[in-house]
């Protein structure tokens, strides 16, 4: 039977898949693994000794708010309200139900085809991020030319030279071009899932290569607005000054950092050699190849 937790915190699905050599407890500590005290479940894994893959695997489970531990370690440039705090498991048990070998896998349902879907939400934040900067930086101008002069000489004339209609011009394109591109991929591969297909590998990497880019362009787009903006940007908690903190954080995550794009490459200069790609999957959540199958239960 698959049970999805409740709609606080993380939204998970986990099977049984074959019965693990573990404790009844689990004791753990994550880093950096977003926990949060509003949420009512949280997520983690733990080593542990799986015969079928003769030594140690990786247990994800799901453990009740109030068997764990959270440190306040999140102080972070921007993101601040993600709390994406350590936290601490001791002693838990961990029902069957709330565990399994994977996040994600083939079931009915298309979104859990596999993560692929559920980490393109880099993508959304990123342009969600870079949106919200060209309107600030839209409404700042607007707001300069409206009042009486008054401060420099570079703040009276914000948006009247040419190198403000340029910049807000090329954030436009950053970020609109970006988000084509993710909303194409993403779209032909959705298509797939409906059907019931495995998600071609072509379609998979051009996944990962699009949030890498979205992440990175919307940091570019951000980047330019804000240095055009003046002092007006720099004014801690303004619309403008909260989207850069935000993006150049986001844009940290090892998912879309820009030298993720080696194993993109490597997949496009490898793609037409005798068996295929040649890439290095432990590097890439994303083009690795989809879980095995598994039944649904569905009593």
């Amino acid at each position: 039977m698959l049970r999805a937790l409740p709609p606080t915190g993380r939204v998970l699905l986990f099977r049984r898949v074959r019965k693990f050599d573990l404790p009844t407890s689990v004791n753990r500590r994550k880093t950096r693994h977003a926990a949060r005290e509003n949420q009512a479940k949280v997520s983690g894994d733990n080593p542990v000794n799986d015969p079928q893959l003769l030594g140690q695997s990786q247990l994800f489970a799901v453990f009740p708010r109030e068997d764990v531990t959270i440190h306040d370690t999140w102080d972070g440039l921007g993101l601040r309200g993600t709390q994406s705090m350590d936290f601490e498991v001791r002693d838990a048990f961990v029902p069957d139900d709330f565990a399994g070998p994977k996040l994600t896998g083939p079931y009915s349902a298309p979104l859990f085809r596999g993560i692929y879907f559920l980490v393109l939400g880099h993508s959304a934040h990123a342009l969600g991020v870079a949106r919200c900067a060209i309107d600030s930086f839209v409404e700042i101008v607007q707001r300069a030319q409206a009042n009486t002069p008054h401060g420099s000489l570079r703040q009276r004339r914000l948006g009247q030279d040419q190198v403000h209609k340029v910049a807000i011009a090329k954030a436009e394109s950053l970020v609109r071009a970006a988000r084509a591109f993710t909303w194409d991929v993403a779209g032909e591969a959705w298509e797939q899932a409906q059907r019931g297909e495995e998600v071609d590998y072509h379609l998979r990497v051009l996944m990962a290569q699009s949030m890498i880019l979205c992440a990175q362009w919307a940091k570019e787009a951000v980047r330019i607005l804000f240095e055009q903006a003046g002092t007006s940007a720099v004014i801690r908690g303004t619309t403008l000054e909260r989207c850069y903190r935000d993006i150049s954080t986001a844009a940290q995550h090892t998912l879309v950092v820009e030298t993720r794009y080696e194993t993109i490459g490597e997949y496009y200069l490898t793609r037409s050699l005798p068996g295929g790609p040649q890439i290095d999957l432990g590097v890439t959540v994303m083009v690795g190849p989809p879980p095995p199958a598994r039944p649904i239960i569905t009593d």
